[in-house]
């Protein structure tokens, strides 16, 4: 699908869910309305990832299945909107797209990301102060922790080493790459450090397409935010219902998730 400088106008939360139910009993020109409104979203995320090395007309044509994808699996949930869902399925497929074209140790995008960003706060404060900066100078700039810059320095210390190959043996063979014979499965690496961070990302998106007390109860649910997970007693006192109307809600916002998702 192309760029078009004529899509229609986003239309509002009412025309929106009229369109949603009538792509449901199949009327194609619904559809074409809706992911044609939405192309505005795939060209801000294309150009979000410009600098990942993969042609735009790639990443606008990747953005495009991811946005087509969420249009054909959205299920409303009478508050969250196909933008929230879509935007979260475009930026995934163009990750996947990054990934595949660009990174030979199938790094994930959002770690490449972040490194992207490391490296250009890096250059950027060096200029600034003339000197190297310290963690706590790059954290603050990016709008991080100093742990999550020093994590990502061991993931460029530590990951992309391990890339070369070792030495061919004696038979001529290649070892494969030095990654291959420093695997210690009981250790957590720096770079499955780095992803559990990330997945905090994406859960807060999944909780933006939830209604606002679903997600404040599965919050609690999980332990989301202040790590302690709360039983559904405790809930409930919380928002004045039953422990059996808490589990029911917590278990209605977990099967709009997968459905969704």
């Amino acid at each position: 699908m192309g760029e078009s400088g004529n899509e229609p106008s986003f239309p509002s939360a009412e025309e929106e869910k009229e369109l949603l139910e009538r792509i449901k009993t199949g009327d194609m020109g619904a559809r074409k309305r809706v992911i044609l409104s939405n192309i505005g979203l795939v060209r801000k995320w294309a150009r979000h990832y410009r600098y990942f090395g993969v042609p735009m007309e790639d990443l606008i044509q990747e953005g495009h299945r991811g946005l087509i994808h969420a249009v054909d699996c959205f299920v409303s949930t009478g508050e969250a909107r196909l933008s929230t869902y879509a935007t979260w399925w475009i930026r995934h497929y163009i990750r996947q797209a990054i990934a595949r074209q660009t990174h030979p140790f199938h790094l994930p995008v959002p770690i490449l990301e972040s490194i992207r960003r490391l490296k250009l706060t890096s250059t950027m404060l060096q200029d600034r102060f003339n000197r190297e900066p310290s963690n706590s100078e790059i954290a603050a700039e990016m709008g991080c922790s100093a742990t999550h810059v020093q994590t990502l320095k061991n993931v460029i210390g530590a990951v992309l080493p391990l890339q070369q190959p070792n030495e061919p043996d004696h038979d001529g063979d290649s070892g494969g790459t030095l990654a291959d014979s420093l695997k210690d499965p009981q250790q957590p690496t720096p770079l499955e450090y780095l992803l559990r961070a990330t997945l905090s990302d994406d859960v807060e998106n999944w909780l933006k397409m939830l209604s606002k007390r679903e997600s404040e109860i599965l919050r609690m649910r999980f332990g989301l935010g202040d790590g302690t997970a709360h039983t559904f007693e405790e809930i409930g006192t919380r928002f004045d219902l039953n422990r059996e109307r808490v589990r029911q809600i917590t278990q209605t916002a977990l099967e709009k998730l997968r459905k969704m998702l």
